[in-house]
């Protein structure tokens, strides 16, 4: 099985939309400022409350300079704010240092400073820190590979509504690393992540109603995963859903076709 099953690390960075202790009438104007696109004032707001200590603060003005928002863009900038607020203990800003420590680096200091970053955020209980640690588990990325320990963070994370995280124990259930190989359980495990939208799973999901492997057979669902795959930029889903179409009854595509229409209501 190819490693593009396993989902990759990400990438996306967060904002802290918090108010922090006496400073929240401050912390909050520029939230509201950064979310209707007034980026120079969010950072005229939080500048000063990061220098004052606030965690969130230093998270966003380190979010700030890394994408350039009100700001000139300054990697070396953003680092030093983001590591303040992770060494005050911060979740988020671990997470943040993490991606900015695992992107584009092949440096295994790189990983392992990541690695610890996210390890901090992932035991304070943050989701994405979760599978993301997991998936540095799974590949061995800054640390030693352990699929067991994979799998023990993709749970953590899929108990707490990750989509990742669930569709990672799918493939773990599947190949059976790290867990005893159960195909049914990697199927529940797929269909609860393509339940949340996640659209890799919707494909897999699809293509086990189509071959009843793993699941009973039931190609008026597996149409209908398709469909829902297809919505979500998979080209070849909606391929394979029209193959399909050509052996099911009158009967049954009209069952799967009001799937879809109910979906999309």
């Amino acid at each position: 099985m190819k490693a593009s099953i396993i989902t990759k690390f990400s990438l996306c960075m967060y904002i802290l939309l918090w108010a922090v202790s006496l400073h929240a009438d401050a912390f909050d104007t520029a939230v509201e400022a950064f979310q209707r696109g007034d980026y120079a004032t969010a950072m005229r707001l939080w500048y000063p409350l990061a220098e004052q200590g606030s965690c969130g603060a230093q998270n966003n003005v380190g979010l700030m300079f890394d994408r350039g928002l009100g700001v000139k863009k300054d990697r070396k900038e953003a680092l030093k704010w983001f590591q303040m607020a992770a060494d005050n203990g911060d979740p988020v800003a671990q997470f943040n240092m993490a991606v900015k420590f695992v992107e584009g680096s092949k440096k295994p200091e790189d990983h392992g400073i990541a690695f610890k970053y996210l390890r901090q955020s992932a035991e304070q209980g943050y989701v994405d820190s979760q599978n993301n640690l997991g998936t540095l588990y799974d590949r061995g990325i800054g640390t030693a590979r352990d699929y067991g320990e994979a799998v023990r963070w993709y749970r953590m994370a899929a108990q707490q509504g990750s989509h990742l995280a669930s569709y990672n124990l799918g493939v773990k259930y599947t190949l059976g690393q790290g867990v005893p190989q159960n195909q049914a359980e990697a199927a529940r495990m797929f269909r609860r992540a393509a339940e949340q939208g996640n659209n890799k799973a919707r494909f897999r999901v699809a293509g086990l109603y189509e071959d009843g492997t793993s699941i009973e057979k039931d190609w008026v669902q597996a149409y209908f995963w398709f469909s829902m795959a297809a919505a979500g930029g998979t080209p070849e889903a909606a391929k394979r859903r029209d193959r399909l179409a050509l052996n099911m009854t009158r009967d049954q595509l009209l069952e799967a076709k009001t799937l879809v229409q109910k979906r999309s209501e």
